[in-house]
């Protein structure tokens, strides 16, 4: 109960005629909203006042009290509710209380008047004022719509209880679906936005009905309101009888749809002139777009130019790459043409090693010849295959006890460098007595030898013939 009363608030007043006529106005206190304040809400816990529009009331306070006794005044002129449609509302045709309007003014003579030579006044009296407030169902019912709204839609879901709003978010959803609809799938479909009572009653003012089967009321003497009070409080709109009714076995099962002959053009779509006027904005937008493409592409080409060229980093790194390409071809340019000055010392060093061949073969022959004739002689006591190994009766410096004696002195020094790990002991070298210019020709002709390299042998062709280390 104590929660009930600090949501209660109670209309104290609506403004006056001489107040909304006054050049400065009481602004509705609602977000966004500069219009004129046409009712004063008061909170009966915290005394908090709050000035609102036609608008504003009814998206926060559900609109007008259903009972005329909550509202502080009895009598509501035409000329009021003009001046409040004019500055506390947005919309042509806002809801209003069905309050009669006041009596005109008599004018009898008096003693007064007749003293003072002015007919008096005379009104009627008024019944008494008594402040009302909002009752606490009617705060707990909004709360409970909120409550199903955000459920459904999320915690940014805002309820619609103004009935010009709640219509067009009804008719735009049945436009959309291009078909039949039921009140519970039209619920679900708007989120709950739109509470159950209110989506009755505007469904009730869109469509003609031969029945009254969805109007319900909360209090049974209030449930014989004429037809003429619910006209004067929604219906009357753009959007009346713009649906479609099609009654079933209950509310839950009767279905609506949009009425296509009511829309603008009797439905067949917009009138010639907007048509045209459609039509030329539509080629224009057309012409635009395919200009805007025209760039497009011209821009794409450009991007995929300016992507096949190297960036500044990649041409940077490739011209470090050329110059040092450049620089070792430029070597090995120089090397080449040393060689080529050097033709004539390699056509004397090759006549040089054919000479000593030759010389080769003949005293080689020589040997053979001799120690043939003398296995021959002695009768195999002197044996030319041990004396060429080494191993025979004669000493011979022989081809093969050479070879046989690079190939050991190769591997002992090849174990003696896996002993010392690698290292090689440096000797002195005893300078030469060339001249520079000598030892400059000489290491020109100077062939880097290879370290498998231990010995030379005569082929079969009487060539001579590298021994590698590797081919043993």
């Amino acid at each position: 109960k104590e929660e009930e009363k600090e949501e209660m608030w109670e209309i104290k007043k609506l403004m006056s005629v001489a107040e909304l006529s006054k050049e400065s106005i009481v602004v509705c206190n609602g977000d966004d909203c500069d219009l004129c304040a046409a009712v004063l809400f008061v909170s009966s816990a915290t005394k908090e006042r709050w000035y609102s529009c036609l608008d504003c009331q009814d998206v926060h306070f559900g609109g007008w009290p259903e009972k005329l006794s909550e509202i502080p005044v009895k009598t509501l002129s035409r000329e009021h509710k003009n001046l409040m449609i004019e500055k506390c509302s947005v919309r042509k045709r806002p809801a209003f209380p069905a309050l009669p309007e006041p009596l005109p003014t008599v004018h009898t003579p008096s003693t007064g008047a007749k003293k003072m030579g002015q007919p008096a006044k005379v009104t009627p009296n008024p019944r008494s004022t008594k402040s009302s407030q909002m009752s606490a169902s009617l705060m707990a019912t909004h709360r409970k719509w909120q409550e199903a709204a955000e459920k459904m839609g999320g915690p940014n879901a805002r309820i619609v209880v103004s009935k010009p709003a709640a219509k067009k978010l009804i008719f735009d959803l049945l436009h959309d679906k291009f078909g039949p609809m039921n009140i519970t799938d039209t619920y679900k479909a708007l989120k709950a936005t739109v509470p159950s009572p209110v989506l009755r009653s505007c469904l009730d003012e869109m469509c003609e009905k031969p029945d009254e089967g969805f109007a319900e009321s909360d209090d049974e003497e209030e449930g014989a309101t004429s037809k003429k009070d619910k006209v004067t409080k929604g219906g009357g709109d753009d959007l009346s009888n713009s649906l479609i009714f099609k009654g079933g076995r209950n509310a839950n099962t009767s279905l609506y749809y949009v009425d296509h002959t009511k829309l603008q053009n009797n439905g067949n779509g917009l009138e010639p002139c907007a048509r045209n006027e459609l039509l030329g904005e539509k080629a224009k937008a057309e012409e635009e777009e395919s200009a805007l493409q025209r760039e497009i592409a011209k821009m794409d080409a450009e991007a995929k130019q300016l992507n096949s060229e190297p960036t500044n980093e990649e041409a940077a790194a490739t011209l470090t790459k050329n110059e040092a390409e450049v620089a070792r071809v430029r070597e090995e340019l120089e090397e080449a043409r040393k060689l080529k000055v050097n033709e004539r010392h390699k056509k004397q060093t090759k006549l040089r090693i054919e000479g000593m061949a030759t010389q080769w073969r003949k005293r080689k022959r020589i040997c053979y010849d001799f120690l043939i004739n003398m296995e021959e002689s002695t009768e195999g006591t002197v044996c030319l295959r041990k004396c060429v190994s080494g191993d025979g009766q004669i000493e011979v410096e022989s081809d093969e006890r050479a070879n046989k004696d690079s190939i050991a002195f190769v591997k002992r020094k090849r174990e003696r460098g896996k002993l010392t790990g690698g290292r090689r002991v440096k000797r002195a070298k005893t300078a030469g007595r060339m001249s520079q210019q000598q030892r400059e020709e000489e290491e020109s002709f100077k062939i880097p030898a290879d370290e498998n390299f231990v010995a030379v042998q005569l082929g079969s062709n009487g060539a001579a013939e590298r021994i590698f280390m590797d081919d043993i």
